[in-house]
């Protein structure tokens, strides 16, 4: 990728790029455990 590409995606919604991927990786476990619990079940 060239650095003019990189400096535009490096930060998403005004985060840097890894505290944007530990949220979403805290986010996806914390939904994992609450669909668990609820038992629902896809179709």
């Amino acid at each position: 990728m060239n650095t003019a590409y990189r400096s535009r995606v490096a930060c998403v919604h005004g985060r840097p790029r890894q505290q944007f991927v530990a949220h979403t990786k805290a986010e996806l476990v914390k939904w994992a455990q609450v669909i668990k619990r609820s038992g629902a079940r896809i179709d």
